[in-house]
Protein backbone atom coordinates (compact mmCIF):
# COMPACT_ATOMS: atom_id res chain seq x y z
CA UNK A 1 0.00 0.00 0.00
CA UNK A 2 1.01 3.50 -0.48
CA UNK A 3 1.22 6.03 2.36
CA UNK A 4 -0.89 9.07 1.62
CA UNK A 5 2.04 12.05 1.38
CA UNK A 6 4.33 13.50 -1.09
CA UNK A 7 6.35 10.63 -3.31
CA UNK A 8 9.35 10.78 -5.78
CA UNK A 9 9.47 8.76 -8.60
CA UNK A 10 12.49 7.44 -9.88
CA UNK A 11 13.08 5.00 -13.09
CA UNK A 12 15.02 1.55 -12.75
CA UNK A 13 16.32 -0.41 -15.01
CA UNK A 14 13.83 -3.29 -16.60
CA UNK A 15 10.59 -0.57 -16.82
CA UNK A 16 10.70 -0.52 -12.81
CA UNK A 17 9.42 2.64 -11.04
CA UNK A 18 11.12 3.58 -7.28
CA UNK A 19 8.66 5.08 -5.31
CA UNK A 20 10.50 7.24 -2.76
CA UNK A 21 8.30 8.79 0.14
CA UNK A 22 9.85 12.05 1.99
CA UNK A 23 10.63 10.98 5.49
CA UNK A 24 9.34 7.35 4.79
CA UNK A 25 9.78 3.98 3.02
CA UNK A 26 11.02 2.97 -0.79
CA UNK A 27 8.59 0.71 -2.89
CA UNK A 28 9.12 -0.49 -6.12
CA UNK A 29 6.46 -0.76 -8.80
CA UNK A 30 6.51 -2.99 -11.88
CA UNK A 31 5.44 -0.32 -15.11
CA UNK A 32 4.99 -0.75 -18.67
CA UNK A 33 6.22 1.24 -21.59
CA UNK A 34 3.87 3.34 -23.31
CA UNK A 35 3.54 6.63 -25.40
CA UNK A 36 2.26 10.38 -24.14
CA UNK A 37 1.65 13.96 -26.11
CA UNK A 38 2.63 16.07 -23.67
CA UNK A 39 5.83 18.60 -24.28
CA UNK A 40 7.56 18.16 -21.02
CA UNK A 41 11.74 19.48 -20.53
CA UNK A 42 11.68 17.09 -17.34
CA UNK A 43 10.49 13.86 -16.50
CA UNK A 44 6.59 14.24 -14.89
CA UNK A 45 5.05 11.97 -12.43
CA UNK A 46 1.16 11.86 -12.89
CA UNK A 47 -1.41 9.57 -11.24
CA UNK A 48 -4.24 8.81 -13.93
CA UNK A 49 -7.72 8.15 -13.01
CA UNK A 50 -9.08 4.80 -15.48
CA UNK A 51 -12.60 3.81 -15.93
CA UNK A 52 -12.58 1.49 -13.46
CA UNK A 53 -13.18 3.36 -10.22
CA UNK A 54 -10.86 1.01 -8.32
CA UNK A 55 -8.19 1.64 -10.69
CA UNK A 56 -5.72 4.27 -10.61
CA UNK A 57 -2.07 4.78 -13.11
CA UNK A 58 0.65 6.37 -11.38
CA UNK A 59 2.42 7.40 -14.85
CA UNK A 60 5.80 8.52 -15.20
CA UNK A 61 6.15 10.85 -18.56
CA UNK A 62 9.66 11.52 -19.93
CA UNK A 63 10.84 14.37 -22.47
CA UNK A 64 11.07 11.85 -25.51
CA UNK A 65 7.32 10.87 -25.59
CA UNK A 66 7.85 7.49 -24.04
CA UNK A 67 6.48 6.72 -20.17
CA UNK A 68 6.06 4.31 -17.83
CA UNK A 69 2.94 3.46 -16.56
CA UNK A 70 2.29 1.28 -13.17
CA UNK A 71 -1.65 0.52 -12.52
CA UNK A 72 -2.91 -0.13 -8.69
CA UNK A 73 -5.74 -0.74 -7.14
CA UNK A 74 -7.73 2.12 -4.71
CA UNK A 75 -8.75 -0.68 -2.87
CA UNK A 76 -5.59 -2.81 -2.60
CA UNK A 77 -7.47 -5.77 -3.56
CA UNK A 78 -7.15 -7.39 -6.66
CA UNK A 79 -9.35 -10.13 -8.42
CA UNK A 80 -7.81 -12.80 -9.75
CA UNK A 81 -5.97 -12.41 -13.08
CA UNK A 82 -6.14 -8.63 -12.29
CA UNK A 83 -5.22 -6.70 -15.88
CA UNK A 84 -5.97 -3.28 -16.47
CA UNK A 85 -5.07 -1.34 -19.73
CA UNK A 86 -2.70 1.31 -20.21
CA UNK A 87 -3.76 5.05 -19.66
CA UNK A 88 -4.42 6.61 -22.81
CA UNK A 89 -3.17 9.32 -24.22
CA UNK A 90 -6.31 11.46 -23.56
CA UNK A 91 -6.64 10.82 -19.69
CA UNK A 92 -2.71 11.08 -19.34
CA UNK A 93 -3.57 14.60 -21.10
CA UNK A 94 -6.69 15.29 -18.77
CA UNK A 95 -4.69 14.47 -15.76
CA UNK A 96 -1.59 16.74 -16.70
CA UNK A 97 -4.77 20.04 -17.23
CA UNK A 98 -6.16 19.64 -13.93
CA UNK A 99 -3.12 19.35 -11.74
CA UNK A 100 0.23 20.76 -13.43
CA UNK A 101 2.45 19.19 -10.54
CA UNK A 102 5.83 20.40 -9.47
CA UNK A 103 8.58 18.33 -10.03
CA UNK A 104 11.96 18.00 -9.21
CA UNK A 105 14.91 16.19 -11.21
CA UNK A 106 16.47 13.24 -8.22
CA UNK A 107 19.75 13.61 -9.43
CA UNK A 108 20.27 16.84 -8.11
CA UNK A 109 20.04 16.77 -4.23
CA UNK A 110 18.07 19.69 -2.69
CA UNK A 111 17.44 21.27 -6.12
CA UNK A 112 14.95 23.70 -6.58
CA UNK A 113 11.33 22.20 -7.62
CA UNK A 114 10.41 24.23 -10.59
CA UNK A 115 7.39 23.89 -12.62
CA UNK A 116 7.59 21.77 -16.02
CA UNK A 117 7.26 24.68 -18.95
CA UNK A 118 6.78 23.58 -22.50
CA UNK A 119 9.95 23.79 -25.16
CA UNK A 120 10.88 26.98 -26.92
CA UNK A 121 11.20 25.23 -30.26
CA UNK A 122 10.04 21.41 -31.39
CA UNK A 123 12.76 19.17 -31.12
CA UNK A 124 14.16 17.48 -34.78
CA UNK A 125 12.28 14.58 -36.14
CA UNK A 126 12.58 11.21 -34.31
CA UNK A 127 15.30 13.12 -31.60
CA UNK A 128 13.99 13.10 -28.33
CA UNK A 129 14.06 16.08 -26.33
CA UNK A 130 16.62 17.32 -23.29
CA UNK A 131 16.40 14.88 -20.58
CA UNK A 132 16.31 11.59 -21.49
CA UNK A 133 17.44 10.99 -25.15
CA UNK A 134 16.99 7.70 -26.90
CA UNK A 135 17.68 4.95 -28.22
CA UNK A 136 20.34 5.97 -29.63
CA UNK A 137 22.11 3.83 -32.12
CA UNK A 138 25.55 3.86 -34.27
CA UNK A 139 26.25 7.55 -34.41
CA UNK A 140 24.44 10.03 -34.26
CA UNK A 141 25.08 13.88 -33.70
CA UNK A 142 22.39 15.96 -31.57
CA UNK A 143 20.66 18.70 -33.02
CA UNK A 144 21.69 22.30 -31.47
CA UNK A 145 18.09 22.41 -29.10
CA UNK A 146 19.65 22.27 -25.32
CA UNK A 147 19.54 25.70 -23.52
CA UNK A 148 21.41 25.22 -20.33
CA UNK A 149 21.52 28.24 -17.72
CA UNK A 150 24.79 28.84 -18.84
CA UNK A 151 26.35 29.38 -22.08
CA UNK A 152 29.27 27.37 -21.97
CA UNK A 153 27.36 24.58 -20.63
CA UNK A 154 24.87 25.00 -23.75
CA UNK A 155 27.69 24.79 -26.07
CA UNK A 156 28.99 21.71 -24.44
CA UNK A 157 25.65 20.11 -24.51
CA UNK A 158 25.37 21.10 -27.80
CA UNK A 159 28.41 19.83 -29.03
CA UNK A 160 28.70 16.08 -27.66
CA UNK A 161 28.22 13.09 -30.09
CA UNK A 162 27.87 9.60 -29.50
CA UNK A 163 28.86 5.87 -31.00
CA UNK A 164 28.41 2.91 -30.45
CA UNK A 165 29.07 -0.23 -31.49
CA UNK A 166 28.88 -3.80 -29.87
CA UNK A 167 29.17 -2.98 -26.24
CA UNK A 168 31.36 -0.05 -26.79
CA UNK A 169 29.91 3.00 -26.83
CA UNK A 170 31.77 6.69 -26.95
CA UNK A 171 30.85 9.99 -26.00
CA UNK A 172 32.53 12.75 -27.94
CA UNK A 173 33.07 16.15 -26.75
CA UNK A 174 35.11 17.52 -29.75
CA UNK A 175 38.36 20.23 -29.24
CA UNK A 176 38.19 23.65 -29.90
CA UNK A 177 35.13 24.94 -28.27
CA UNK A 178 35.29 28.47 -26.73
CA UNK A 179 34.24 28.69 -23.44
CA UNK A 180 34.55 31.33 -20.97
CA UNK A 181 34.40 29.47 -17.57
CA UNK A 182 35.67 25.67 -17.31
CA UNK A 183 33.24 22.25 -17.64
CA UNK A 184 33.81 19.30 -16.32
CA UNK A 185 31.52 16.26 -17.68
CA UNK A 186 30.15 13.40 -15.20
CA UNK A 187 29.03 10.39 -17.05
CA UNK A 188 27.02 8.00 -15.23
CA UNK A 189 26.48 4.36 -16.51
CA UNK A 190 23.71 2.04 -15.86
CA UNK A 191 23.59 -1.45 -17.20
CA UNK A 192 21.71 -4.52 -16.43
CA UNK A 193 24.45 -6.21 -16.95
CA UNK A 194 27.21 -4.30 -15.03
CA UNK A 195 27.78 -2.90 -11.86
CA UNK A 196 27.26 1.68 -12.01
CA UNK A 197 30.03 2.84 -13.34
CA UNK A 198 31.16 7.04 -13.60
CA UNK A 199 33.61 8.92 -15.34
CA UNK A 200 34.46 12.35 -14.92
CA UNK A 201 36.55 14.58 -17.11
CA UNK A 202 37.34 18.12 -17.45
CA UNK A 203 37.01 19.61 -20.78
CA UNK A 204 39.93 19.81 -22.95
CA UNK A 205 40.10 22.47 -25.31
CA UNK A 206 43.25 21.17 -27.50
CA UNK A 207 42.00 17.60 -27.98
CA UNK A 208 38.49 17.37 -26.69
CA UNK A 209 37.02 14.42 -24.57
CA UNK A 210 36.46 10.86 -24.99
CA UNK A 211 34.28 8.90 -22.58
CA UNK A 212 35.27 5.47 -23.79
CA UNK A 213 33.40 2.62 -22.01
CA UNK A 214 32.58 -1.16 -23.01
CA UNK A 215 30.06 -2.94 -21.23
CA UNK A 216 30.30 -6.23 -20.32
CA UNK A 217 29.22 -9.30 -22.13
CA UNK A 218 26.43 -9.98 -19.78
CA UNK A 219 24.01 -12.76 -20.89
CA UNK A 220 25.28 -11.74 -23.81
CA UNK A 221 22.21 -10.62 -25.68
CA UNK A 222 20.94 -7.29 -26.78
CA UNK A 223 20.28 -4.83 -23.95
CA UNK A 224 20.23 -0.75 -23.51
CA UNK A 225 22.81 1.34 -21.46
CA UNK A 226 21.44 4.40 -19.66
CA UNK A 227 23.90 7.84 -19.47
CA UNK A 228 23.21 10.35 -16.68
CA UNK A 229 25.22 13.28 -18.32
CA UNK A 230 25.68 16.18 -15.47
CA UNK A 231 27.97 18.95 -16.76
CA UNK A 232 29.02 21.81 -14.17
CA UNK A 233 30.90 24.60 -14.42
CA UNK A 234 34.04 25.42 -12.61
CA UNK A 235 34.36 28.64 -10.86
CA UNK A 236 36.75 30.51 -9.02
CA UNK A 237 34.71 29.39 -5.49
CA UNK A 238 34.33 25.98 -6.55
CA UNK A 239 31.56 24.07 -8.51
CA UNK A 240 29.04 26.18 -9.83
CA UNK A 241 25.87 25.96 -12.73
CA UNK A 242 24.68 22.23 -12.96
CA UNK A 243 22.92 20.92 -16.49
CA UNK A 244 22.00 17.36 -16.27
CA UNK A 245 20.95 14.91 -19.31
CA UNK A 246 19.85 11.52 -19.52
CA UNK A 247 20.61 9.75 -22.56
CA UNK A 248 20.28 6.19 -23.77
CA UNK A 249 21.99 3.65 -26.02
CA UNK A 250 20.79 -0.15 -27.28
CA UNK A 251 23.84 -2.03 -27.13
CA UNK A 252 24.10 -4.98 -29.68
CA UNK A 253 26.91 -7.63 -28.45
CA UNK A 254 28.65 -8.94 -31.56
CA UNK A 255 30.65 -11.86 -31.44
CA UNK A 256 33.36 -13.34 -34.18
CA UNK A 257 32.23 -17.42 -33.98
CA UNK A 258 34.23 -20.51 -35.26
CA UNK A 259 33.19 -23.81 -35.37
CA UNK A 260 35.76 -26.13 -35.86
CA UNK A 261 36.40 -29.91 -37.41
CA UNK A 262 33.67 -32.10 -36.47
CA UNK A 263 34.97 -35.62 -35.17
CA UNK A 264 32.89 -38.76 -35.14
CA UNK A 265 33.28 -41.96 -32.69
CA UNK A 266 30.43 -44.69 -32.96
CA UNK A 267 29.31 -46.10 -29.85
CA UNK A 268 27.82 -49.02 -31.03
CA UNK A 269 28.47 -51.37 -34.40
CA UNK A 270 25.36 -51.05 -36.54
CA UNK A 271 25.98 -54.07 -38.21
CA UNK A 272 27.58 -57.08 -35.92
CA UNK A 273 29.81 -58.77 -38.14
CA UNK A 274 31.24 -55.91 -40.42
CA UNK A 275 31.65 -52.53 -40.81
CA UNK A 276 29.26 -50.20 -40.37
CA UNK A 277 28.85 -48.12 -43.51
CA UNK A 278 27.97 -44.67 -42.11
CA UNK A 279 26.86 -41.61 -43.66
CA UNK A 280 27.11 -37.89 -41.56
CA UNK A 281 25.10 -35.19 -42.54
CA UNK A 282 25.00 -31.52 -40.95
CA UNK A 283 22.90 -28.50 -40.86
CA UNK A 284 25.40 -25.23 -40.10
CA UNK A 285 24.39 -21.71 -38.79
CA UNK A 286 23.79 -19.96 -42.25
CA UNK A 287 21.72 -23.02 -43.33
CA UNK A 288 23.92 -24.85 -45.42
CA UNK A 289 24.32 -28.34 -45.60
CA UNK A 290 26.94 -31.10 -45.93
CA UNK A 291 27.67 -35.26 -45.94
CA UNK A 292 30.29 -37.61 -45.96
CA UNK A 293 30.53 -41.16 -46.03
CA UNK A 294 32.92 -43.73 -44.50
CA UNK A 295 33.45 -46.78 -42.87
CA UNK A 296 33.98 -47.46 -39.31
CA UNK A 297 33.88 -49.44 -36.46
CA UNK A 298 32.50 -48.88 -32.90
CA UNK A 299 35.14 -46.63 -30.96
CA UNK A 300 37.04 -45.81 -33.39
CA UNK A 301 37.61 -41.63 -34.31
CA UNK A 302 37.11 -39.93 -37.46
CA UNK A 303 38.21 -36.57 -37.10
CA UNK A 304 39.18 -35.87 -41.05
CA UNK A 305 35.68 -33.40 -41.04
CA UNK A 306 37.13 -30.07 -41.73
CA UNK A 307 34.00 -29.52 -44.21
CA UNK A 308 32.04 -28.63 -40.96
CA UNK A 309 34.06 -26.33 -40.51
CA UNK A 310 32.43 -22.48 -40.08
CA UNK A 311 33.52 -19.03 -39.06
CA UNK A 312 30.80 -15.85 -39.03
CA UNK A 313 32.19 -12.44 -38.09
CA UNK A 314 29.88 -9.70 -36.29
CA UNK A 315 26.94 -11.68 -35.63
CA UNK A 316 24.38 -10.71 -33.16
CA UNK A 317 21.77 -12.45 -31.25
CA UNK A 318 19.08 -10.55 -33.82
CA UNK A 319 20.27 -13.09 -36.96
CA UNK A 320 18.76 -15.47 -35.21
CA UNK A 321 21.67 -17.65 -36.40
CA UNK A 322 21.33 -21.30 -34.89
CA UNK A 323 23.56 -23.84 -33.84
CA UNK A 324 24.80 -26.83 -35.76
CA UNK A 325 22.82 -29.67 -36.42
CA UNK A 326 24.34 -33.69 -36.39
CA UNK A 327 22.96 -36.62 -38.14
CA UNK A 328 23.73 -39.89 -39.30
CA UNK A 329 22.34 -43.44 -40.88
CA UNK A 330 23.96 -46.34 -41.63
CA UNK A 331 22.87 -47.75 -45.09
CA UNK A 332 22.51 -51.48 -46.14
CA UNK A 333 22.41 -54.00 -49.33
CA UNK A 334 19.29 -54.05 -50.70
CA UNK A 335 17.49 -55.51 -53.49
CA UNK A 336 19.81 -56.09 -56.46
CA UNK A 337 22.90 -54.94 -55.01
CA UNK A 338 21.82 -51.41 -54.23
CA UNK A 339 22.27 -49.30 -51.19
CA UNK A 340 19.45 -48.46 -49.34
CA UNK A 341 19.84 -44.53 -48.02
CA UNK A 342 17.18 -42.25 -46.58
CA UNK A 343 17.62 -38.66 -48.05
CA UNK A 344 18.94 -36.59 -45.10
CA UNK A 345 17.09 -33.76 -46.19
CA UNK A 346 14.20 -35.19 -44.68
CA UNK A 347 16.24 -34.70 -41.63
CA UNK A 348 16.93 -30.95 -41.86
CA UNK A 349 13.33 -29.42 -41.26
CA UNK A 350 12.81 -31.58 -38.03
CA UNK A 351 15.72 -30.57 -36.65
CA UNK A 352 15.24 -26.46 -36.92
CA UNK A 353 12.19 -26.79 -35.07
CA UNK A 354 14.45 -27.48 -31.72
CA UNK A 355 17.77 -26.04 -32.61
CA UNK A 356 18.97 -23.59 -30.17
CA UNK A 357 20.29 -20.29 -30.57
CA UNK A 358 24.24 -19.47 -32.33
CA UNK A 359 24.39 -16.02 -30.20
CA UNK A 360 25.06 -15.76 -27.51
CA UNK A 361 26.73 -18.85 -27.19
CA UNK A 362 30.11 -20.09 -24.88
CA UNK A 363 33.48 -21.47 -26.17
CA UNK A 364 34.16 -24.27 -25.27
CA UNK A 365 34.26 -27.96 -27.13
CA UNK A 366 30.69 -29.52 -28.07
CA UNK A 367 29.91 -33.05 -27.72
CA UNK A 368 26.37 -34.22 -28.79
CA UNK A 369 25.70 -38.62 -28.70
CA UNK A 370 22.65 -39.09 -31.40
CA UNK A 371 20.90 -42.78 -32.66
CA UNK A 372 20.85 -43.24 -36.26
CA UNK A 373 17.93 -42.44 -38.34
CA UNK A 374 17.47 -45.38 -39.52
CA UNK A 375 18.89 -47.77 -36.78
CA UNK A 376 19.34 -48.20 -32.89
CA UNK A 377 23.16 -47.60 -33.19
CA UNK A 378 24.39 -44.79 -30.96
CA UNK A 379 27.32 -42.09 -32.36
CA UNK A 380 29.47 -39.50 -30.07
CA UNK A 381 29.90 -35.85 -32.36
CA UNK A 382 32.52 -33.53 -31.24
CA UNK A 383 33.35 -30.18 -32.36
CA UNK A 384 34.87 -26.76 -31.11
CA UNK A 385 33.28 -23.73 -30.99
CA UNK A 386 34.83 -20.36 -30.14
CA UNK A 387 33.24 -16.89 -29.66
CA UNK A 388 35.21 -13.93 -29.62
CA UNK A 389 33.45 -10.30 -28.13
CA UNK A 390 34.05 -8.09 -31.47
CA UNK A 391 35.58 -4.71 -29.58
CA UNK A 392 35.42 -1.71 -32.26
CA UNK A 393 38.89 -0.48 -31.87
CA UNK A 394 37.91 3.02 -33.17
CA UNK A 395 35.42 3.51 -30.01
CA UNK A 396 37.82 2.11 -27.58
CA UNK A 397 40.51 4.88 -27.89
CA UNK A 398 40.54 7.24 -24.73
CA UNK A 399 41.12 10.87 -24.73
CA UNK A 400 44.89 10.91 -25.53
CA UNK A 401 47.27 12.20 -23.01
CA UNK A 402 48.91 14.98 -24.03
CA UNK A 403 53.14 15.52 -23.76
CA UNK A 404 53.70 19.24 -22.31
CA UNK A 405 56.98 20.46 -21.98
CA UNK A 406 57.77 23.75 -20.33
CA UNK A 407 60.96 26.06 -19.98
CA UNK A 408 62.27 23.76 -17.03
CA UNK A 409 61.66 20.79 -18.29
CA UNK A 410 65.33 18.48 -18.36
CA UNK A 411 65.07 17.68 -21.75
CA UNK A 412 65.16 21.63 -22.97
CA UNK A 413 68.27 23.23 -24.55
CA UNK A 414 69.38 26.68 -24.74
CA UNK A 415 72.09 28.35 -27.35
CA UNK A 416 72.59 31.58 -26.06
CA UNK A 417 71.46 33.49 -23.14
CA UNK A 418 68.05 33.68 -21.77
CA UNK A 419 66.48 35.12 -18.88
CA UNK A 420 63.32 34.87 -16.44
CA UNK A 421 60.42 36.44 -17.80
CA UNK A 422 58.43 39.02 -15.30
CA UNK A 423 55.52 38.10 -17.40
CA UNK A 424 52.56 35.87 -14.96
CA UNK A 425 49.52 36.29 -17.29
CA UNK A 426 48.83 33.02 -20.01
CA UNK A 427 51.96 31.09 -18.40
CA UNK A 428 52.26 27.36 -18.58
CA UNK A 429 53.92 26.27 -15.21
CA UNK A 430 55.80 28.56 -12.63
CA UNK A 431 57.32 30.68 -15.18
CA UNK A 432 58.56 31.75 -18.62
CA UNK A 433 61.77 32.73 -20.11
CA UNK A 434 62.70 35.74 -23.09
CA UNK A 435 65.99 35.83 -25.14
CA UNK A 436 67.84 38.83 -23.22
CA UNK A 437 68.06 42.33 -24.29
CA UNK A 438 70.28 42.53 -27.26
CA UNK A 439 70.83 38.53 -28.13
CA UNK A 440 69.44 38.20 -31.17
CA UNK A 441 70.10 35.09 -32.96
CA UNK A 442 69.20 32.33 -29.85
CA UNK A 443 67.76 29.37 -29.67
CA UNK A 444 65.52 27.56 -27.41
CA UNK A 445 64.75 24.07 -28.00
CA UNK A 446 62.22 21.30 -26.36
CA UNK A 447 63.04 17.76 -27.10
CA UNK A 448 59.84 15.36 -26.15
CA UNK A 449 59.99 11.50 -25.83
CA UNK A 450 57.58 10.55 -28.16
CA UNK A 451 56.33 7.03 -26.95
CA UNK A 452 55.10 5.65 -30.51
CA UNK A 453 55.39 6.47 -34.31
CA UNK A 454 52.28 8.48 -35.43
CA UNK A 455 50.45 11.43 -36.51
CA UNK A 456 50.69 14.05 -33.21
CA UNK A 457 49.25 17.69 -33.26
CA UNK A 458 51.77 20.31 -32.40
CA UNK A 459 51.29 23.53 -30.07
CA UNK A 460 53.11 26.41 -28.85
CA UNK A 461 52.56 28.38 -26.16
CA UNK A 462 54.13 32.12 -24.65
CA UNK A 463 52.74 35.02 -22.55
CA UNK A 464 52.05 38.02 -24.39
CA UNK A 465 54.53 41.33 -23.99
CA UNK A 466 55.03 44.57 -25.36
CA UNK A 467 58.66 44.21 -26.09
CA UNK A 468 58.48 40.46 -28.12
CA UNK A 469 58.72 40.30 -31.74
CA UNK A 470 55.49 40.42 -33.78
CA UNK A 471 57.22 37.54 -36.15
CA UNK A 472 59.14 34.71 -33.66
CA UNK A 473 60.00 31.50 -35.63
CA UNK A 474 58.70 28.45 -34.67
CA UNK A 475 60.69 25.53 -36.21
CA UNK A 476 59.06 21.69 -35.60
CA UNK A 477 61.94 19.00 -36.68
CA UNK A 478 59.36 16.07 -37.73
CA UNK A 479 59.86 13.06 -39.87
CA UNK A 480 59.35 15.14 -43.00
CA UNK A 481 61.87 17.97 -42.02
CA UNK A 482 61.39 21.54 -40.99
CA UNK A 483 58.22 23.22 -40.59
CA UNK A 484 59.15 26.92 -39.74
CA UNK A 485 55.33 29.30 -38.95
CA UNK A 486 56.00 32.89 -36.68
CA UNK A 487 53.73 34.01 -34.29
CA UNK A 488 52.98 36.93 -32.57
CA UNK A 489 53.99 37.15 -29.20
CA UNK A 490 52.73 40.58 -28.44
CA UNK A 491 49.53 39.85 -28.92
CA UNK A 492 48.76 35.94 -30.27
CA UNK A 493 49.58 34.26 -26.80
CA UNK A 494 48.26 33.48 -23.59
CA UNK A 495 47.11 30.30 -24.82
CA UNK A 496 47.99 27.37 -26.80
CA UNK A 497 48.07 28.22 -30.17
CA UNK A 498 48.26 25.00 -32.76
CA UNK A 499 51.38 24.59 -34.98
CA UNK A 500 50.44 22.13 -37.00
CA UNK A 501 49.90 18.18 -37.34
CA UNK A 502 53.74 15.94 -38.52
CA UNK A 503 54.63 12.78 -38.44
CA UNK A 504 56.90 11.88 -35.59
CA UNK A 505 58.83 8.97 -34.83
CA UNK A 506 59.47 7.54 -31.77
CA UNK A 507 62.05 8.38 -29.46
CA UNK A 508 63.98 11.52 -29.42
CA UNK A 509 64.56 12.96 -32.61
CA UNK A 510 61.75 15.12 -32.77
CA UNK A 511 61.94 19.16 -31.27
CA UNK A 512 60.34 22.49 -31.34
CA UNK A 513 62.46 25.28 -31.55
CA UNK A 514 61.58 29.17 -31.07
CA UNK A 515 64.42 31.59 -32.21
CA UNK A 516 65.06 35.16 -31.52
CA UNK A 517 66.69 35.92 -34.71
CA UNK A 518 63.68 38.16 -36.02
CA UNK A 519 63.56 40.32 -32.50
CA UNK A 520 62.82 39.75 -28.78
CA UNK A 521 60.99 36.34 -28.00
CA UNK A 522 59.57 34.17 -25.55
CA UNK A 523 60.05 30.85 -24.43
CA UNK A 524 57.19 29.13 -22.37
CA UNK A 525 56.12 25.69 -23.45
CA UNK A 526 55.15 23.10 -26.31
CA UNK A 527 52.63 20.65 -26.27
CA UNK A 528 52.55 17.19 -27.98
CA UNK A 529 49.11 15.39 -28.64
CA UNK A 530 48.91 12.02 -30.40
CA UNK A 531 45.63 11.80 -33.37
CA UNK A 532 43.30 9.12 -32.31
Amino acid sequence: MVGIGTHEVETLVGSRLRLNMEGGETMLLDAQATTHNEEIEVPLAVTVSDDDPDVVHLVLLLPNSQALDAPGSISGTRSRGFSSLLASTKQIQVAVAKNRPIVRDHRKPGGTPQPTTPPTASPAPNIGRPGVVGPLTGTLALPDRYVAPTPSLTIVANAMNLQSKSLNSLLVVPPGLQLSTPVDINVEYLSPASPRETITQSYIVETGNRFVRQDLVGDGKPRRQFMNITLTERTANGAGAQFPLNWQVDLDPLFDVRIGALQFKLIDDCDRYRKSEIRVGWLLPDRTTGEKSFSTRRGQVVSSMTEFHWNGAQLSAKKNLLQPYVTFDERDPCIFGMDCWFGLTDYWFKAVQSLPPLVPGKSGMVTVVKKAENESCRAEFTYSARYVLFKDSALSKPTPSPIVLDNQAPSVQRVGTWCLSNATVGVSGPDSEWSCNGNTGVRFRWVPTIPATGQYDVYVRWPNHSNRSKTVPYTVHHAGGNTIKTFNQQTDGNDWRRHGRYMLNAGTESYVEVSSVNGTAGADAVQFIRVP
